[in-house]
């Protein structure tokens, strides 16, 4: 019940060039609640099993009352284990519950574990109102270093939070080689003068590089690749942590961005060209958005789902960021890609060769 109407046609130009001129867009339909019918049969349903996480998040969704409270309370239990605490706060996550942020902030404790820590910090990136994510910068060593980089994520977002943490980065209380440069992409997209100081003064340029930059590196790398054969069973490992994150090679990793099994493969020059710059040409199917709230929060991704009531961002680290429509500021395509540049510079040669290996067995 809450239909998008039709989706855009799109990005190859053909409803542009055939399309009767004047002919009006369908209206977007809004957001329809649930039939009393189906909320009143949900409610009762729970009512039956009012600690079921599957039927308490259909009550929630539904607008049963005290669903919403409910959640709250089972998430002020600290001696719940940590499944369910991850559960509770994945529901928390992806609906509107009242005080949802009080819940996630008491599940930072130094004494969480990292999974659970990491998810409450997923229900802050998605409820948290800016100055409480500025207030967490502080926190920021006390949390477990298996969260940390989530949090960067999560400030990185915030012009003010990024300011923050930056200004940390500056006084050298967070050490900047510690920080992946990948990891600071978001923080161009806030065009914030302060901010791109304290970037260009700790970690130099790190925007994208000029035609003559990477036609340097693809020599350089070049000339790596012909030194010596690479161990195909090494690179595996190397695929594993370098770009299985977002790219599917034999039926392993994730599909944030195109699966590479069937791609060209053989053809070196080809695939070294295409990591070294990979926004040169970007699939429309893997078209990355930059959506930017009404309180100043960036979200960039993939658009992986939307209808009258959010957006769904599918980010680089895999993870879906649901953004109700009406706090949302704009949307546009992006002509950068999500995987970064530079992302072999971390490689020994060694290591550049066994990647190759793998890459193309």
């Amino acid at each position: 019940e809450r239909g998008a109407g039709l989706p855009g046609v799109g990005q190859g130009g053909l409803y542009e060039s055939l399309a009767v001129r004047g002919a009006a867009a369908p209206p977007r339909r809004a957001a329809v609640p649930v039939a009393p019918v189906l909320r009143d049969a949900l409610g009762e349903r729970w009512s039956r099993a009012p600690d079921d996480l599957v039927l308490l998040e259909a009550a929630i969704r539904a607008g049963v009352p005290e669903s919403a409270a409910r959640l709250v309370a089972l998430l002020g239990n600290p001696e719940a284990d940590e499944a369910r605490r991850l559960g509770q706060l994945r529901i928390l996550r992806e609906t509107d519950v009242a005080g949802a942020s009080a819940a996630a902030l008491a599940h930072l404790s130094p004494a969480a574990p990292a999974a659970v820590v990491v998810a409450a910090l997923d229900a802050l990136d998605a409820h948290a109102d800016p100055a409480e994510i500025e207030a967490l910068v502080e926190r920021y060593d006390a949390l477990p270093a298996e969260a940390q980089g989530r949090a960067r994520d999560l400030f990185f977002g915030r012009p003010g939070a990024a300011l923050a943490f930056l200004r940390l980065v500056e006084r050298g209380a967070v050490d900047a080689a510690a920080i992946p440069v990948g990891q600071l992409a978001p923080l161009a997209l806030h065009r914030d003068a302060a901010i791109d100081a304290i970037v260009r003064a700790r970690w130099g340029r790190v925007g994208p590089g000029t035609p003559e930059e990477k036609l340097a590196t693809m020599r350089r790398l070049t000339n790596d690749l012909r030194a010596g054969p690479g161990d195909a069973a090494r690179g595996k490992a190397v695929f594993a942590r370098v770009c299985g994150g977002c790219h599917v090679l034999f039926g392993e990793g994730n599909r944030i961005g195109p699966e590479l099994t069937g791609a060209n493969r053989g053809d070196t020059t080809a695939l070294l060209a295409n990591v070294v710059d990979p926004s040169a040409v970007i699939r429309a199917d893997w078209l990355a958005h930059t959506v930017v709230t009404r309180s100043g929060r960036v979200v960039t991704g993939l658009l992986a789902e939307q209808d009258a009531a959010a957006v769904t961002i599918l980010d680089a680290q895999n993870r879906r960021v649901g953004i109700p429509r009406d706090e949302i500021e704009s949307i546009e395509a992006s002509a950068v890609s999500l995987m970064p540049e530079r992302i072999l510079e971390q490689l020994s040669p060694e290591e550049l060769r066994d990647l190759f290996a793998w890459l193309q067995r």
